[in-house]
């Protein structure tokens, strides 16, 4: 080898809109930031008494899957 590491993409290479954090307290708090839609999925899935944390994660889900419905099923055109 030439001595070089490899630090991999360039940052400006790296498309962070699909990543997400998670961090779990010891005392089971979970803190996510940058929730994507499958984050708001795993989450929707876990247990909470929280009704804000609920509709909050659906609403993030709700327009995830929303976006990713094709052009002409939201405009409800026909063939």
């Amino acid at each position: 080898m030439n001595g070089r590491s490899y630090k991999g993409p360039a940052r400006e290479a790296v498309d962070e809109s699909a990543e997400s954090e998670i961090t779990i307290q010891p005392d089971g708090r979970i803190f996510a930031f940058g929730i994507t839609a499958t984050m708001a999925e795993v989450l929707g899935k876990l247990p909470t008494r929280d009704d804000r944390t609920r509709r909050l994660l659906g609403r993030i889900a709700g327009l995830a899957a929303h976006r990713a419905a094709p052009a002409s099923a939201a405009e409800g055109t026909t063939s």
